[in-house]
């Protein structure tokens, strides 16, 4: 009796696994659907606002404020920091942040107003393509790559896919975007080290003060 009892429970065990990994991939499914709608609804606010700003021919201020609180712009300053970011005092990395995102925040202005200024009907202006965009796990949480189409005003379709990260801290944040096949992240990384190496010579005093210079000359 005593063995049957344990053959019995030990099969049971057996039986409630496929329920139970089909219970998690159900749950798993869903997770997925809803960071990728945060990431959606991200880039979709972010567009909208961004056209009906240029529409209105909103000051440099309103759009600047606008790319600084959807971008994960912390992140980004770190990653394109042409030293090493733990080895600055906590002065540096506050200046460092404070030039880094006006900076970009301006060159970011730059390339999207080619693109994202309507000739038409705001509405129409662009899509999100929800069957195009895609999630994915990765070492700071889910990461979604969502891809929208600008319309032209002669009505060709420019692909724009913006890099979404949904972590504890920061939930629907832009960590990046590419458009007609152009890393932003990686071309600014590039532009700071250029910038730090050979402008500069290397000298992280001189690179602060001409982050910004470089960038107003560049516009």
């Amino acid at each position: 009796m005593y063995r049957f009892s344990v053959f019995f429970i030990f099969c049971s065990s057996f039986v409630h696994i496929p329920w139970v990994n089909a219970h998690k991939e159900q749950q798993s499914a869903l997770d997925t659907e809803n960071v990728k709608a945060t990431a959606i609804s991200c880039v979709q606010k972010f567009g909208t606002q961004l056209v009906q700003f240029l529409s209105d021919h909103a000051s440099f201020s309103d759009i600047h404020d606008l790319i600084q609180k959807t971008f994960d712009m912390k992140k980004m300053a770190q990653r394109c920091c042409p030293v090493k970011y733990k080895t600055l005092s906590q002065d540096q990395k506050s200046l460092y942040e404070e030039r880094f995102i006006e900076s970009v925040c301006r060159a970011y202005y730059n390339i999207l107003k080619k693109y994202y200024t309507p000739k038409g009907n705001l509405e129409d202006h662009f899509k999100v393509d929800a069957h195009k965009s895609r999630c994915y796990p990765g070492r700071e949480g889910m990461s979604c790559t969502v891809v929208t189409d600008v319309f032209a005003s002669n009505g060709a379709r420019i692909s724009v896919k913006w890099l979404v990260r949904n972590s504890s801290e920061d939930e629907g944040k832009i960590a990046n975007f590419s458009v007609e096949g152009t890393d932003m992240v990686a071309a600014t990384k590039r532009d700071m080290k250029s910038l730090f190496k050979q402008k500069c010579g290397s000298n992280f005093k001189e690179f602060l003060e001409k982050i910004v210079e470089s960038d107003h000359t560049a516009s």
